[in-house]
């Protein structure tokens, strides 16, 4: 289904009593392709809500620049594992928004596939299923969505966090200096 961002929305009334809803969009491709993907049909549903600009993609590469440079700081190298370390850790200082989540741990594999982080608390607890009539132990975990789905704002506070953080162990350069420039 298209997905259309408008600026600005009126209603104009009709001489039959209805109501014609009209929606105010820059990009004359993307308004086409709405309506074409629409038109042929009798009823729609419609929701809209307040846009929030996505994260963008310079944000996403400057926001790794700096997860690599502080890996290759703490582990000497900055591969997927460390990075995505790293990553976790700076989810939680950020107090990004997650769930807690109590899993078997043969289950943490098809988490990972759903989620973009999922950080185990170090605890465990003990859970007596009726039907069986057995007790398992389950592990507790926190589960974000990622940085993927964050707005502008989000995203900006994740790389303040990740440059601060930078910062604290002594990560010193001229392309981190450039980076806090633009952000802070």
């Amino acid at each position: 289904m298209s997905k259309l961002v408008a600026e600005k929305v009126y209603q104009s009334y009709l001489p039959d009593g209805k109501v014609a809803v009209s929606f105010i969009a820059k990009d004359r491709y993307v308004a086409n392709l709405f309506v074409k993907e629409l038109e042929h049909l009798d009823l729609i549903d419609i929701t809209a809500k307040k846009h929030k600009e996505s994260r963008t993609l310079q944000q996403n590469a400057l926001f790794w620049k700096v997860v690599s440079k502080i890996s290759d700081h703490l582990n000497y190298e900055h591969s997927e594992e460390s990075t995505m370390k790293i990553y976790g850790e700076l989810l939680v200082k950020a107090q990004v928004k997650r769930e807690l989540m109590a899993i078997l741990p043969q289950a943490i594999d098809t988490l990972k596939a759903h989620f973009r982080a999922v950080i185990p608390t170090g605890q465990s607890i003990s859970s007596y299923n009726e039907k069986t009539g057995k007790t398992n132990e389950l592990i507790t975990v926190w589960v974000y969505q990622g940085s993927s789905k964050f707005n502008t704002k989000e995203m900006t506070e994740l790389i303040e966090t990740a440059l601060n953080y930078a910062s604290k162990l002594g990560i010193v350069d001229s392309e981190l200096e450039s980076i806090k420039g633009e952000y802070l």
